[in-house]
């Protein structure tokens, strides 16, 4: 009777302690869950924290862009106006001149010097190539100082390469001959009588060296931001 109590007691014992190490299991992973689940909130909550900052970074990126495209827009314009510009001014000086014979009776021609646009030969200078009529001025000023490579610049890449080798197969006096005709060619001066938009990127321009109204016609084609000489066409 006494074993069988004994054995009893063990098994309800061990029954106990079998119960209490899978409670105890239990409540382990219980805690585990509930421990990943307080670093998901934390995580969380990280998160959102970080989120009125990064839609303030988000609003900075939008402003920027736009701030950009404007701005993009205004170069545009303002690089439309300076190229009109030169034209607005001489028909300007020309309505004034028309204006004035009107009012005065002249009917003597005016010379060269004198005709609204007029650029004379001492005033030439290496004003860039933004517009058609700074390449234009460009191109004089470097046949007044003799300077052919300079002039090559006034063409686009392609042309001023065969141009330069060009100038490096001529002789000496070749090449002494080729500044002197563009010194002469450059030493009127000249103005612009007309000026014809082609396309957004290529114009034409005549241009008058000589009192008699003879012009050469010179195209213009905008690369990138420059604009370079193409082909002439006398008339």
């Amino acid at each position: 009777m006494k074993r069988i109590l004994s054995f009893i007691f063990l098994a309800g014992l061990f029954a106990a302690v079998h119960v209490q190490s899978r409670t105890t299991a239990a409540l382990r992973r219980e805690h585990e869950t509930l421990a990943i689940a307080a670093r998901a909130v934390e995580r969380l909550a990280r998160e959102n924290a970080e989120i009125p900052a990064l839609r303030a970074e988000g609003d900075e990126a939008r402003r920027l862009r736009s701030a950009n495209e404007e701005l993009h827009a205004l170069r545009n314009e303002v690089t439309q106006l300076r190229r009109v510009q030169p034209e607005l001014a001489a028909q300007r000086t020309e309505n004034e001149r028309l204006k004035m014979e009107k009012t005065k009776g002249f009917t003597q021609p005016l010379r060269l010097a004198e005709m609204p646009g007029f650029v004379s030969s001492a005033a030439l200078a290496p004003v860039g190539f933004a517009t058609p009529e700074a390449t234009v001025q460009t191109s004089f000023w470097a046949l007044r100082e003799g300077d052919l490579k300079r002039y090559a610049e006034c063409y686009p890449p392609e042309m001023r390469l065969d141009m330069l080798k060009s100038l490096e197969a001529l002789t000496e006096s070749q090449r002494d001959e080729r500044v002197r005709e563009g010194q002469r060619m450059a030493s009127a001066g000249f103005r612009i009588t007309a000026k014809s938009t082609a396309s957004t990127n290529e114009v034409m321009v005549r241009v008058q060296m000589t009192e008699g109204g003879k012009t050469l016609g010179m195209f213009l084609k905008l690369y990138g931001e420059e604009w370079k000489l193409g082909q002439f066409t006398p008339k």
